[in-house]
């Protein structure tokens, strides 16, 4: 040994040298080194040579397999190719005529202070003390540091020389990994652990999918649209008209019936719909029937009047807002008319389960419009002049507020109720010839003849002003449009806007 660097000793080979000499083999390489040149000053093994140094190698790994035998077969297997991988390097390691004994001498001295650094604290006092469950832990966790042991003596060539040469890296690289499997059995050093947490690192991306994997999954596609069929309703029956009518309006098949959509903010709008024909002359008549009061439990307790209908007559140019507009002429449940967005006590007030006659005398100069409740003439609500109509048409109008409603345009066998003995001439509008008629506006023939105009603009550039005139000019087509302006004016109590 006095011809050899103690210093360059791995840490393996310092702990058989020692044992060989019966002293104590804990500690860090730092210790051993100090111990074993103290053993060598004091002349404990000075005799001994470099082959009794690749034979104490051996006989440490021995005598160390022993200790813990009980470790798993996996364990017990990697100390085993130690073993053969340090005999077959301690052979050339020590030759003087090797050339490269500088290059390997150099690479072995980094590794050692690396391993010095990282050893510094060996915590031995906490490993005494956990000693039994860090054995566990090694029994679970020590598999990985087995697979990168075994998995470079896999692709050793059969070449004698490039044997060697790879004997040499093992006895670089895998001895050291021993001493740290070992270490690992005795002491829970910061060092002892890298390995295991080596062998299970993950690359950026597997860990950038592994967070992604946990988080919520993307919103489905949304369901396809439904389709609806092709407008095959008969053109010549008098029936609400779903073409002239709100968008919150819901009708059913007959068109018949309907009720507006309630749900959240809904609640506070009214949704109105004209009947399909117009009239310039005859007496003519219709029912609407209140068949229910939609809930409003959900409305501001403060709303005046959440459930009522408004009923009457209008002209085509007007909007569905029966009673705000000229030339549109309104009978509230609240028992007031309305023209103009001008009001006045009329009648009685009518809720749920009454019915509502609408009469014109269209062929009086003043027209004449009156209403009957459950069958009692309430007297005449409006007279307008035939100059001041010019020609236009008046549509049977209903507009509610969550109430649901049916009309009776004469497709009844019998009445809701029997006429007013002073209107008993006047002729359901269903029952008017169709020659007699005035259609309104009629739907386009196919879905794909619809039309829809997207407004574009910052804020305040006129958009809507825009898109309002060009609804006025081209009244036939019956836009809607979306847009607050719209909503706010079907939200209006008493002609003015709510809080």
């Amino acid at each position: 040994m006095s011809d050899i660097d103690v210093s360059k000793l791995k840490v393996v080979e310092l702990k058989a040298e020692l044992q060989s000499r019966g002293l104590d083999t804990k500690g860090n390489k730092a210790v051993l080194v100090k111990r074993l040149k103290a053993a060598l000053n004091t002349g404990g093994g000075s005799d001994s040579g470099p082959d009794d140094v690749g034979d104490g190698g051996c006989g440490g790994d021995e005598a160390e397999q022993s200790q813990d035998e009980s470790l798993n077969s996996t364990a017990a297997g990697e100390d085993s190719v130690i073993h053969d991988s340090g005999g077959a390097t301690q052979e050339s390691s020590y030759t003087p005529e090797d050339p490269t004994e500088d290059s390997q001498t150099g690479l072995a001295d980094k590794m050692s202070e690396a391993e010095e650094n990282m050893e510094e604290k060996p915590l031995e006092t906490e490993a005494e003390d956990v000693e039994p469950a860090v054995t566990e832990e090694v029994k679970v966790k020590e598999e990985p540091v087995a697979e990168c042991a075994v998995e470079p003596m896999e692709e050793q060539p059969s070449d004698a020389d490039k044997a060697q040469v790879n004997g040499q890296d093992v006895k670089k690289e895998v001895p050291e990994e021993s001493g740290r499997a070992t270490k690992r059995r005795r002491s829970r050093s910061p060092e002892g652990e890298r390995p295991r947490r080596r062998s299970r690192s993950r690359s950026p991306h597997h860990k950038h999918h592994s967070r992604r994997s946990h988080s919520p999954r993307r919103s489905r596609s949304p369901p396809k649209m439904q389709e609806f069929p092709e407008d095959t309703f008969d053109a010549s029956v008098l029936s609400l008209d779903t073409y002239n009518s709100d968008l919150n309006l819901v009708m059913d098949k007959s068109r018949f019936s309907a009720e507006p959509m309630n749900q959240h903010g809904f609640g506070l709008m009214w949704a109105g719909a004209r009947g399909t024909y117009g009239f310039l002359k005859g007496n003519i008549c219709f029912e609407v029937k209140i068949s229910k009061f939609l809930d409003v439990s959900h409305l501001p307790s403060d709303e005046p009047n959440p459930n009522v209908v408004r009923v009457g007559w209008s002209t085509g140019d007007t909007s569905m807002q029966l009673g705000e507009e000229a030339f549109s002429y309104g009978y509230g449940g609240t028992s007031k008319i309305s023209e103009d967005c001008k009001f006045k006590d009329y009648g009685q007030p009518f809720e749920k389960g009454d019915v509502i006659g609408c009469f014109a005398d269209l062929s009086a100069d003043p027209v004449v419009l009156s209403f009957a409740k459950n069958g009692d003439h309430l007297g005449t609500a409006f007279e307008v002049s035939k100059e001041a109509l010019a020609g236009r048409c008046l549509f049977p109008h209903i507009l509610s507020k969550n109430c649901a409603f049916e009309v009776n345009f004469g497709q009844l066998e019998k009445p809701f109720f029997p006429l007013p003995p002073d209107l008993h001439h006047y002729t359901f509008a269903g029952c008017v010839p169709v020659d007699e008629r005035i259609r309104g506006p009629e739907a386009p023939k196919k879905k794909a003849e619809c039309e829809m105009i997207m407004m574009c603009g910052l804020p305040g550039c006129g958009k809507t002003t825009w898109a309002t005139e060009y609804s006025k000019t081209h009244l036939d087509k019956k836009y809607n449009i979306l847009g607050t302006n719209n909503i706010i004016d079907k939200m209006k109590v008493s002609f003015s806007i709510p809080n």
